[in-house]
């Protein structure tokens, strides 16, 4: 009997996502290896290692290399290179397709591997060997009047700005690319200098904010608490020769400091 309707528990909700991928600094070579050593591939891991280079091949690096076929140099100088904006519909067997060059010759110009367009840059360098074949319609190339191309190049230019607003500003334009793209700029550049956390001088750096925590070790401090305590001391005056009762309020040292100097007093009638 089939289904009514998906369980809940067959529902599968994905609640945490990964961090994203960032590939940036895909295209950057890697760092020069120290000196006396290379870089080897291994054939059975396909994994490159860093190892120690023999004096064979340190001497086969410091020699001339050899360039063999020049007709096919000057052949490939007189290519004619056209940039290609990746769209959001492009694929990686499309543009080969579409442009009539190898897949490795497309990895090699642009520095990226794999087919995935997210791996390459966003702005392709293609070649075409023969330009009578775009001016007779038989390769075509990109059409930079297509609204879609407007609006994928002013993303590509300022990635902060929403697809909303890069709409707004190539309507405002009258979808000219190049008066979209100043005038996004100038909008840009005014509400950086006018935003808080831009510094009124500009010659001027300012300091960041830096936040200062001490950590603090508890001591135990020894209160001694001193309770007052009403004594009635007879004192005698020479002077009047009679005695005179007074009453103070001392401390408990000054009281038991008092205690032995006086006598203790008698019941008054």
């Amino acid at each position: 009997m089939a289904e009514g309707a998906k369980f809940g528990w067959k529902i599968q909700k994905i609640k945490e996502f990964g961090p994203r991928a960032d590939y940036s600094a895909l295209s950057e070579p890697l760092p020069c290896p120290p000196w006396g050593m290379a870089w080897k591939k291994d054939k059975l891991t396909h994994q490159w290692k860093l190892m120690f280079a023999p004096e064979e091949e340190k001497s086969k690096n410091e020699t001339t290399r050899v360039i063999g076929d020049e007709k096919k140099l000057a052949k490939e100088n007189e290519c004619f290179y056209v940039e290609h904006y990746v769209l959001p519909t492009d694929t990686f067997q499309g543009l080969c397709l579409a442009y009539r060059i190898s897949p490795v010759r497309l990895r090699q110009l642009n520095a990226f591997s794999g087919t995935s367009l997210k791996l390459a840059p966003s702005k392709l360098i293609i070649p075409i060997p023969d330009v009578r074949s775009v001016l007779d319609g038989t390769l075509r190339i990109q059409d930079i009047d297509d609204p879609n191309f407007k609006h994928q190049v002013l993303s590509l230019e300022f990635p902060i700005l929403t697809s909303e607003e890069v709409r707004a500003y190539l309507i405002m334009c009258a979808w000219d690319l190049r008066t979209a793209i100043q005038t996004a700029k100038a909008d840009l550049d005014w509400e950086q200098a006018r935003s808080p956390s831009a510094s009124k001088n500009n010659s001027v750096s300012t300091p960041p904010f830096e936040l200062v925590a001490h950590v603090a070790v508890p001591v135990a401090n020894s209160i001694t608490n001193s309770t007052n305590y009403q004594f009635e001391i007879e004192l005698s005056s020479s002077v009047h020769g009679k005695s005179q009762s007074s009453s103070f309020l001392l401390s408990r040292e000054t009281c038991d400091a008092a205690k032995e100097l006086s006598r203790p007093l008698l019941p008054r009638q």
